[in-house]
């Protein structure tokens, strides 16, 4: 009796079972494949939908802009002129001084204050979950 006649089932047995298991391997990562491409587009789905609901937000805001609006930049820009007369120098620099002991919620408010009126929700959106994402992972 031939001796590869007897190994031949076995080597047969083996061959299908490295196979099966290629295969398994195979699916499973296509699967992965797979679950990693959904979890993309509903992430860009997400950012997709709430960039649109700031977009609306901030066209609504610049539609219903007051005087608030000129309250405000007049506020922004006193310290840039002043920073060009040598006599005011120093009023802007200890205003700049006293804004660093604010409390940092008050800052947080000022901004907010900012973001609103002049309709930079997108902007913040953005910034907000790059923060996160950075912070987080």
């Amino acid at each position: 009796m031939n001796p590869f006649l007897l190994l031949t089932p076995l080597i047969n047995m083996g061959r299908d079972w490295l196979n099966h298991r290629a295969k398994l391997k195979q699916v499973k990562r296509e699967s992965e494949v797979r679950i990693a491409e959904k979890q993309t587009d509903a992430h860009i789905k997400r950012i997709e939908q709430g960039d649109n609901q700031a977009a609306t937000m901030d066209q609504l805001s610049v539609g219903h802009r007051g005087w608030k609006d000129e309250y405000l930049l007049l506020l922004a820009t006193i310290p840039l002129v002043m920073s060009f007369f040598p006599d005011l120098l120093p009023f802007a620099q200890a205003g700049f001084t006293a804004l660093d002991s604010l409390p940092e919620w008050y800052m947080w408010v000022v901004l907010g204050l900012y973001i609103d009126t002049f309709g930079f929700r997108r902007m913040l959106r953005v910034a907000m979950e790059n923060w996160v994402s950075r912070r987080f992972k």
